[in-house]
């Protein structure tokens, strides 16, 4: 027993001492050492600086703390933003239009990747685009992405923002990423 014990202390020491043995048991847990690196990318900032509120029409204060709220079989991740329809969606920091899509759920959505792509920005529930976005195009705090809707699951009697922060984990994804709570931003 003692020897097992030894020899489980000396494998402790070599492992703290020589840190290439660390990343390369971090590779191998993790399946790959590409994988390593790729999630040795994600920011460790805790949450994006700055950020002007999305929606001019409304006051921040009037924004209701849904980020925690069950949906279905899920947790929101997520605050709405009511707004009367038509109202204007703005960058709330500057940045590059990663994704423009339209989905079930989203309805008419902008992802925006965040200076130095360390965070996400999801603008989802867009009644339409501004005139001429385009994917990959530069766009600056406070321009015009949108406008306030009801596209996708919203219902069609409460238009709304519905708008999501994640902290991005591998390099050039804009989808998955770790959530991040707008609220307290705000508040």
């Amino acid at each position: 027993m003692k020897a097992g014990f030894l020899s489980g202390l000396l494998l402790l020491l070599v492992f703290l001492v020589d840190p290439t043995r660390r990343d390369a048991t971090a590779a191998t847990r993790t399946g790959s050492s590409a994988e390593a690196g790729e999630r040795a990318y994600a920011s460790t900032d805790a949450r994006p600086a700055d950020l002007l509120f999305p929606v001019p029409a409304v006051s921040p204060a009037a924004m209701a703390d849904s980020f925690n709220d069950a949906r279905g079989e899920r947790i929101h991740h997520a605050v709405d933003i009511m707004a009367p329809r038509h109202s204007d969606v703005v960058a709330v920091a500057d940045g590059t239009i990663a994704r423009l899509m339209t989905s079930v759920a989203g309805g008419i959505a902008v992802y925006e990747w965040g200076a130095g792509q360390r965070f996400v920005y999801y603008y989802a529930h867009l009644q339409e685009y501004a005139p001429g976005l385009l994917e990959g195009q530069t766009v600056r705090r406070g321009q015009v992405l949108g406008y306030v809707g009801t596209t996708g699951n919203a219902p069609a009697h409460s238009p709304h923002l519905h708008f999501a922060i994640a902290r991005v984990e591998k390099k050039d994804q804009w989808w998955g990423g770790v959530p991040i709570d707008p609220y307290p931003i705000w508040r």
